[in-house]
């Protein structure tokens, strides 16, 4: 029995340290405008990088206009800022990278992982963005 109780407040314990807060750092930015402002080159290097164990944003996003699976980059600053009303480019930009379920373009699924909130830092965040407008 004595056994038994330890079990289950060890299994208490773990649960309750699971279910913590991340640290402030781990934490996505509550919208675009909490992000530092963005650095293209560096956001560019990011586009091609593995993040997180994440695939490159090349392996699904084409530079030059070609169809992929994700839409192309190419053009992208010109047509983030009108893709939803009300919704700057930046604004639009920060959403899709962060909640990409919120912004299907017509003719492409669902397929960008979600885990990008978890595994970019705000600066990687704003880097991509300023990255993607400036194509």
């Amino acid at each position: 029995m004595q056994r038994l109780g330890l079990a289950l407040i060890l299994t208490l314990s773990l649960l309750l340290a699971a279910c913590a807060p991340a640290p402030a750092d781990e934490i996505p930015p509550a919208g675009f405008d909490s992000l530092p402002v963005g650095n293209p080159a560096r956001g560019a290097e990011l586009f091609a990088e593995r993040i997180g164990g994440q695939p490159t944003c090349t392996s699904c996003h084409s530079l030059d206009g070609s169809r992929n699976v994700g839409p192309t980059v190419q053009g992208y600053g010109q047509v983030a800022g009108q893709r939803v009303s009300g919704q700057s480019a930046e604004e639009y930009t920060y959403e899709s990278i962060i909640s990409p379920w919120a912004h299907i373009v017509p003719s492409y699924g669902n397929a960008m992982p979600a885990r990008y909130s978890q595994v970019l830092t705000p600066q990687d965040t704003a880097d991509l963005i300023a990255f993607m407008l400036s194509n």
